[in-house]
């Protein structure tokens, strides 16, 4: 295939190629993606693509380009499967095969039947068809694009790519959007001006008090969306006046609305429209820490509600099993609310959907997730019912730290409460006490809370991004400064049974700046000296970012035979795909073309792992990248969840001793 690894920089083209480079060349754009299984056609593409991409990037950019034209000509299941690498390939695609993209989405919006497509697999397309295809398109063409979507289904990811459009654009098209009846065409066009950083039309105060108070929640959650963007102080005081509230809605479903109503009264707040303790009555629980920003006397009313908050969990008797369900942590500055994913916990992976065809694993899974959505809504819905939606919606950390720095006495209390309750209710709040608790570390250096701390796991995975490093294990290493807490770290890295679990609190050390704390960790187990001290050490080395530390122990260890030899060479291998991951993502960052881009993403992709979120975007990004880095996600993702499954049933780089599974 590709005599030596192409994703190494420093290795030329071998001997080899021309034999794959003429079978890639004899691929025919019909023989891949057409099936939910993997052909011997498409595995070959596959495989043969980085080498090409590296060492002869015009052959791969032309049978990519193939690749994309013969999809867009397509319907039924190979459309569905041919959409998906498109999407990664979205700088590639030529300005003329732009409508036809375009037209894809549009009618995959309007007819689940769509070009043969059913009722799953449509919206589906519909999806990746309308991320790949805005990065073309000028923020008239996006705003004309959405109007004539016939469904308001348009994903997250859709919403980071968009571009403002001309002043005048939604002027001219306002009154007969909003009184024209339709109720997709006003909703995605709020959608639109809520997050492009378009101008509102003139005409959007008089039309807001009845977009406030509007049946349909998704055009309700845009209109405060906007106003929420633009903090006009007349349009705030319309919110303010209304009778809006997010007690009103008692579905997660609608999480969009209560984030985008609560930042509108937080701005009231702020602008001393209304009072911090009128403000937390209307607003949702995850963005108190807005309030808690307002001064002594936010924080004040954010610790009276938030006592009342916890003592209603406290009172429930009962936490289901909710730990396939993840979320992304509350952050106050997010403009959306935190997203929510389900995911196989690690004790079942080993059981999962095996021996199945493609289709009934696909099924199976299905029917597990619906499972676990289920359990999770009929549980939330318990919690509205019982005002007690502390259990499942959180606090950013940045609240829980100004309660625990203003007052300390209050704090210690709620640590007393939870101490008290039995385990249930313990397990119900769990997470609360793990940033009550590291909150009393971080901002007054106490950590006597921690080590009171009782092991029950969140009833979901609040992590800090996708599939990666839970906040209680960055919240940990943020203060491994303190002798207790990093002893605490150091014994989290002793028990890790797995590579992956090693990584996780490597990550986590390393995007908490605390490289000092496994430089000591490192130096422990090098001075006790045994095999599997050695090991161990090496492993964390490998998964550290850069730094002269790892390379030199990396490089004392070179010649070591056996156990030992075995772990370096993993870490090695680990430690050098991460460099040349940077590599190719510093040339992506200063990719003058967008074809350049696309071939450098091709070989970071392939060997990119969780390190690459810690490090800053270059403001001197080019714009290729800022236009395609978001069409990569899907691909991004698949990458770090292949790597979590590689390295979790390792240790060392070997394979993990039986006793430990």
């Amino acid at each position: 295939m590709c005599a030596v690894d192409p994703c190494d920089p420093t290795t030329i083209i071998p001997a080899n190629l021309a034999e794959t480079a003429a079978k890639f060349a004899d691929t025919k754009p019909d023989d891949l993606y057409m099936l939910m299984g993997q052909t011997a056609e498409q595995h070959f593409f596959e495989n043969a693509a980085t080498g090409i991409c590296r060492f002869m990037p015009e052959l791969a950019s032309k049978k990519y380009r193939e690749l994309i034209s013969d999809v867009l000509r397509r319907d039924k299941l190979p459309l569905r499967q041919g959409i998906q690498p498109l999407l990664g390939a979205s700088a590639l695609i030529e300005p003329s095969l732009v409508p036809a993209l375009t037209n894809i989405a549009i009618e995959c919006s309007g007819n689940e039947a769509a070009r043969g497509l059913n009722k799953q697999d449509a919206p589906f397309v519909q999806h990746y068809a309308t991320e790949a295809v805005l990065p073309h398109l000028d923020g008239n063409e996006q705003f004309a694009l959405f109007q004539k979507c016939a469904n308001t289904g348009i994903a997250r990811r859709s919403v980071e790519m968009l571009k403002a459009a001309e002043d005048g654009v939604i002027e001219r098209e306002w009154r007969r959007i909003e009184s024209g009846g339709d109720t997709t065409k006003l909703c995605n066009a709020l959608l639109f001006v809520a997050y492009s950083n378009t101008s509102l039309p003139s005409a959007f105060r008089e039309s807001l008090p009845q977009l406030v108070c509007h049946s349909d929640w998704l055009i309700r959650a845009h209109a405060l969306a906007a106003v929420a963007r633009t903090e006009d102080s007349g349009l705030v005081q319309i919110v303010v006046d209304s009778d809006w509230s997010a007690s009103a809605l008692h579905s997660r479903r609608e999480a969009l609305e209560e984030h985008a109503g609560s930042r509108v009264l937080a701005a009231a707040c702020r602008m001393r429209m209304i009072e911090p303790n009128a403000a937390l009555q209307r607003m949702a629980l995850s963005s108190y820490g807005l309030i808690a920003r307002c001064g002594a006397e936010g924080v004040a009313a954010v610790a009276a509600a938030v006592a009342g908050a916890l003592q209603r969990v406290l009172n429930l008797n009962y936490a289901p099993n909710l730990v396939a369900i993840e979320e992304r942590e509350v952050r106050d500055s997010d403009l959306l609310p935190p997203v929510l994913s389900s995911r196989i916990p690690d004790e079942r992976l080993r059981n999962s959907f095996e021996p199945m065809t493609d289709e009934e694993s696909e099924k199976a899974w299905d029917a597990w997730q619906d499972a676990a959505w289920t359990s999770y809504f009929a549980f939330d819905s318990k919690l509205s019912d019982a005002d007690a939606r502390l259990a499942l919606d959180h606090l950013s950390q940045d609240c829980v730290e100004a309660i625990v720095l203003a007052d300390p006495v209050a704090a210690e209390t709620w640590l007393e409460w939870i101490r008290a309750a039995g385990p249930t209710q313990q397990r119900l709040i769990a997470h609360f006490w793990q940033q009550l608790v590291m909150g009393f570390t971080h901002v007054r250096k106490d950590a006597k809370p921690l080590l009171a701390l009782a092991h029950h796991k969140p009833l979901t995975k609040v992590v800090r991004s996708y599939h990666g490093i839970s906040v209680f294990t960055w919240l940990l290493w943020r203060s491994a400064d303190l002798l207790d807490v990093s002893q605490i770290c150091f014994d989290r890295l002793n028990l890790a049974q797995s590579d992956t679990e090693i990584a996780y609190e490597v990550y986590a050390a390393e995007s908490a700046e605390q490289g000092r704390a496994l430089d000591d960790y490192i130096a422990q187990q090098l001075a006790i000296g045994e095999p599997v001290n050695l090991c161990r050490a090496l492993t964390v080395a490998g998964f550290r970012d850069e730094c002269p530390q790892s390379l030199r122990l990396l490089g004392q260890y070179a010649g070591a035979t056996g156990m030992v030899g075995e772990a370096r060479e993993a870490a090695w291998q680990a430690y050098q795909r991460n460099r040349w991951t940077r590599h190719w993502f510093e040339l992506m960052l200063r990719a003058p073309f967008k074809e350049d881009f696309w071939r450098h993403s091709r070989l970071f992709l392939k060997i990119a792992d969780a390190r690459y979120q810690m490090w800053p975007l270059s403001s001197v990004a080019a714009n290729s990248f800022g236009r395609f880095f978001v069409t990569l996600h899907a691909e991004l993702n698949d990458r770090l969840e292949k790597w979590s499954r590689l390295r979790r049933d390792k240790l060392y780089g070997q394979k993990r001793p039986w006793w430990l599974h």
